[in-house]
């Protein structure tokens, strides 16, 4: 079966929006309460959500210039809520490109979220199942291999992977 150009341009931007997820709960599950990578933790989970909020307009838009939207989460939801679909993500993800900016820059700092981990899984998840296309993915590969190096964290902990699993092996 041939992919269309949006579903060849989503599984780009959701693979990469993984590679920012899986390390992000690794970080997070194994580095307890080492403060020392929090700063890289919450760089990765606002990574990934951004970029599989874009993975998710270009599935609806394969107009839509993902660079053009630059750091924008207002427009990205935005564009999502124009095609039907909202999705809730902490504001702490997005205000102000804060953590953006804390993570980013050796001066910035980032305190341990306790809900952290909880609200990245639930905003990878509810990102995800709004684009009803997920063949072909590095995630869809993932799932089958959970026991095997890094991606045995993708379940652990994870209040959201049954929906994911569902939604991606279906």
């Amino acid at each position: 079966m041939k992919l269309s150009t949006n579903q060849v341009e989503y599984v780009r931007w959701q693979n990469r929006a993984f590679r920012f997820y899986v390390p992000a709960r690794v970080l997070v599950l194994t580095g307890g309460k080492d403060m020392r990578f929090n700063s890289a933790a919450h760089f990765c989970g606002q990574q990934a959500i951004e970029t599989l909020l874009k993975a998710s307009v270009l599935y609806f838009d394969p107009s839509f210039a993902p660079k053009s939207a630059r750091h924008d989460w207002s427009a990205l939801l935005a564009k999502l809520k124009s095609y039907g679909h909202s999705v809730s993500i902490p504001s702490y993800f997005h205000a102000d490109q804060r953590m953006q900016t804390l993570t980013r820059y050796p001066s910035g700092m980032i305190q341990q979220v306790p809900e952290f981990l909880q609200h990245l899984d639930s905003a990878f998840a509810d990102t995800l199942l709004i684009v009803p296309f997920q063949r072909g993915t590095e995630l869809e590969e993932a799932l089958r291999l959970t026991r095997k190096g890094s991606f045995r964290y993708l379940p652990r902990r994870n209040s959201r992977i049954r929906d994911i699993r569902a939604h991606v092996t279906r």
